[in-house]
């Protein structure tokens, strides 16, 4: 059964066609493989960033911590020196000849 031109250049067509479809959607896949790939790049590096604003402000909590506590050690100190010179000074009464 011999095939005429005409049929082997129809079927030549369709197995073109064929190939195209085919590679239209191989070529889909590999986008979406690319894709994939670069929307877990960008997520490592979204986790990278996050790590490192949360140790930026880990640490400047600890500091604003320690300015509010050295604050309240500073105020009671200075407290304590103010009561300990009532104190020394007998109840806070004047010297002789201060007015």
């Amino acid at each position: 059964m011999e095939q005429t031109v005409q049929q082997i250049q129809a079927s030549l067509t369709d197995f073109q066609a064929h190939l195209e479809s085919s590679n239209a959607a191989f070529e889909a896949k590999l986008e979406q493989f690319v894709l994939r790939a670069v929307y877990e790049a960008h997520n490592t590096l979204l986790d990278l960033r996050l790590t490192s604003i949360e140790s930026k402000f880990d640490a400047r909590l600890k500091l604003v911590e320690r300015v509010v506590f050295g604050a309240i050690g500073l105020i009671c100190a200075a407290v304590l020196v103010a009561l300990i010179a009532l104190v020394v000074n007998k109840g806070g009464t004047l010297p002789p000849g201060a007015t």
